[in-house]
Parts: C-alpha cells; structure tokens; sequence
C-alpha cells in the first residue's frame, strides 16, 4: 500500500518577514493642538520593515519611512470654512516638515496562539522601540514673485510652495509606539494596518517651541508625529526546528514517518 502526505508549512513557521509600507503621515504639536478641526495637514509618508522572528509571541522589527507633514494657520474646518479664531491667524504661521526616520523595535503578539495554529486570521500586535528622524521645516511665506503675503488681510491667496528654509536639516531621537492588525492573506503574505506614534525628544518639528514663541500660546511638550500605513509583507525564511514530521499509523503494530513514506 502506498502512502503520501503534503504538508504545507504555516506562517509562524517562518523567521523573517519583509514588506513595504505606504500611508499618511499627521502632526501634533504647539500649532495644531490649539486648534484640533485643523483639516489638510496630513502628508504622504512611504517606507519599508524588516523583522525577525524570536518566538511565538516576540520580534525584533527594523523600519525606514520617509515622508512629509504640514499646517498652515490660515486652514478650514471640516466644513470647509475659514478659522479665523485660531489663535496664530493673524501671523500667517505655516509649515512644511520634510522627514526621514529609522527604528528598531520590539513587536509583541498577544494573541498569536491562535493565529500559529489556523484558528484565527486576525491578530492584533504591539510595539515599543527606538528611532532617529532626520527632518527640515519649510515655510510658505512668499509668492511666485518672491513677495511676501501680507497676513493682516484676512483672505490671502497663497500657492502651494513652501519655499523659505525655517529649519535647516536637523536630527532628533523618537520613541515609536506602534498598535496594529495583521491579516492572513495566504501561508507566504500578510497585510498590516497600523498607526505608529513617534514621540520627539524635540520642540521644534513646527519650528516654535516655548523658548521662542514671545506672546504666541504654545504648549511645553515636545511635538511627535504618527505614521498611519498599510504594508503587504512577505514570509520567509524557514525555522527548521519547527517543522516535525508527521507519524502516520499504518496499523496498530507499526508507524510510519513523512520522511519514511513510501510508494
């Protein structure tokens, strides 16, 4: 009698996975915290992770993303009008920040038991780590004529330029805390949704902090950004510990392995 066997090998049987990201990139800080029905500020962000799995719970992740985000004083609400009560009205303040960043982090599955064992394709998943940014700020304060607005009218026509240099390219640690959701696409790809909130060890990502606002209210924490991104990663890198294979029972005297089988 012949036997044959096909084992088709999971996804927590894997060690690595790798993908690219793309999504949106949104900031907080001492211009946007004061007026929050703040609209069109989030800029498109794109970049790519890398990470290694250490056990059925734990790994070790490596990511890159580069994008912008930006806010202008003179902005609309959802409704699409004028907030002339934001309190920096009157100064025109806007900004651009043009970034690129770095982390390492620790990723946690809680409820990766179920997912290893087929009985879930939904997993939620943590992380905590460590980054460098890398970014410059931008103003739009001229048009194309070189000519700078004049912020006491109250309607002022400006282009989509951001061409005065406010901060020149800087860099800057973050702590990066990363919620997501992770989907089983078939036994080599995943899709991630998630939202990653980079907390600055910096006050000027908007270019005015506390120390230079003069009378301009601000607050006295430092500005973050989050990361919100879908990335389609792939599977690779088998852990050949993991796989064992199966004993098939051929009768109540003998057993046969996988690797025995015969035709």
């Amino acid at each position: 009698m012949g036997v044959s066997c096909w084992v088709s090998a999971q996804q927590n049987y894997y060690k690595y996975r790798v993908g690219p990201t793309g999504g949106a990139t949104w900031y907080h800080g001492d211009l946007v915290d004061k007026v929050p029905q703040m609209k069109h500020y989030a800029g498109p962000t794109y970049g790519a992770n890398l990470e290694r799995s250490f056990s059925k719970t734990f790994g070790l992740r490596l990511e890159g993303s580069k994008g912008e985000t930006a806010y202008d004083a003179r902005t609309l609400n959802w409704n699409d009008e004028l907030l002339t009560d934001n309190p920096y009205f009157n100064d025109g303040l806007n900004f651009q920040t043009n970034f690129w960043d770095a982390s390492l982090s620790v990723v946690m599955y809680p409820d990766n038991d179920r997912w290893m064992n087929d009985k879930a394709n939904i997993a939620p998943y943590l992380s905590l780590g460590y980054g460098l940014t890398n970014y410059e700020v931008l103003g739009n304060l001229k048009d194309a004529n070189g000519n700078g607005y004049d912020f006491n009218l109250t309607n002022v026509s400006k282009d989509d330029s951001y061409e005065t240099n406010l901060v020149a390219e800087t860099r800057t640690h973050h702590i990066p805390l990363g919620l997501g959701l992770k989907f089983r696409v078939n036994d080599r790809w995943n899709l991630n949704l998630e939202t990653k909130i980079k907390y600055l060890l910096t006050d000027d990502f908007d270019n005015l902090n506390v120390n230079d606002a003069n009378d301009l209210p601000v607050n006295i924490n430092n500005d973050f950004y989050a990361y919100s991104s879908a990335s389609l990663n792939y599977n690779f890198g088998l852990k050949k510990r993991t796989i064992k294979a199966p004993v098939i029972v051929v009768d109540r005297y003998s057993k046969l392995s996988l690797a025995d089988s015969v035709e």
